[in-house]
C-alpha cells in the first residue's frame, strides 16, 4: 500500500511539472499579412517591361520602393504610370 501511495505521488508530481512547464507562447508569430510584407519590402528595379503586346523601353530605370508602412513610391519612370507616384495601399483591397 505505501508503494501505491510513493506512485500516486510521482503521478500527481508529474502531471502538475508538465502543467506548469507548459505555458502558452504569447508570441503567436507573424500574420500572413505581415509575411507577405516582409518578402515584399524593398527597392523593386524593372529590368524589362512589357504591356501584353510589346516590350516597352520607355520603361528603363523605372523603381518601385515598398515600405513596411504600407506605402510604395517610384522613381525614375516616364508620365504613363498607372498609379500615382507615391501613396498607400491595403493588401486586399478590390481594384476598380
Amino acid at each position: 500500500m505505501k508503494n501505491l501511495t510513493y506512485l500516486f505521488s510521482a503521478v500527481i508530481l508529474l502531471v502538475v511539472l508538465t502543467t506548469i512547464g507548459c505555458k502558452k507562447d504569447d508570441d503567436p508569430g507573424l500574420s500572413e499579412e505581415e509575411q507577405q510584407l516582409e518578402a515584399l519590402a524593398g527597392t523593386w528595379v524593372a529590368t524589362t517591361v512589357n504591356d501584353g503586346v510589346q516590350d516597352r523601353q520607355d520603361y528603363d530605370g523605372f523603381t518601385l520602393t515598398i515600405n513596411k508602412e504600407l506605402t510604395y513610391s517610384t522613381a525614375a519612370g516616364p508620365d504613363l504610370l498607372p498609379m500615382p507616384e507615391a501613396g498607400a495601399f491595403v493588401f486586399g483591397a478590390n481594384v476598380k
